[in-house]
């Protein structure tokens, strides 16, 4: 597998993808709406087919994973599309990357801090707060868990500090409101 970075010949797949995945062109992070037709994007090849989609913001000294997709599970695409855009995020010179996944999404979770991400704040209620931007996003997952917090992941790029820790060895994770 290999990966390349999203060209206009890709965008009605890419489009599908989202729209199949995220229940339309428009997501929500920590209030602001982005429009995925409009975003940079890696894809990520199995000889000749596309297997994994990420697209991405890149705004001031950061990038922001907007939405992740691995269309084959449990093959790596997920982590080939964090190492590619980690890789870009050095090459244009990018203080951290950082991303929003919700409260109920756990196997999520495991995922980004197995990849080196930090849980570094918790925006509770940003879902529900969300949903008057996006009214599609569920209220439930499939077993029955209330969809209501995002969670915000960080990974500092190298020769950047990363957030503190607290002496006493716990993490620097913050929860707030949305607003805050």
């Amino acid at each position: 597998m290999q990966t390349r970075l999203l060209k206009r010949s890709d965008a009605s797949w890419a489009a599908e993808v989202v729209r199949e995945r995220w229940n339309g062109p428009f997501i929500v992070s920590k209030g602001k709406v982005h429009d995925t037709r409009q975003l940079p994007g890696i894809i990520a090849d199995d000889e000749d087919r596309a297997v994994g989609l990420l697209l991405y913001s890149h705004e001031g000294g950061d990038i922001e994973i907007v939405t992740l997709d691995a269309l084959e599970p449990l093959r790596g695409i997920g982590r080939l599309l964090l190492d590619a855009i980690s890789a870009r995020a050095v090459e244009v010179g990018v203080k951290r990357i950082w991303l929003v996944t919700s409260n109920d999404n756990v196997g999520a979770v495991a995922f980004y801090s197995r990849c080196g991400f930090r849980l570094v704040h918790v925006w509770l209620e940003a879902i529900t707060k969300a949903r008057s931007l996006k009214p599609q996003i569920p209220l439930k997952d499939k077993n029955g868990v209330p969809i209501r917090d995002e969670l915000e992941f960080e990974k500092r790029m190298p020769n950047q500090s990363p957030d503190p820790t607290p002496a006493s060895g716990t993490p620097a994770a913050q929860v707030r409101r949305q607003g805050e």
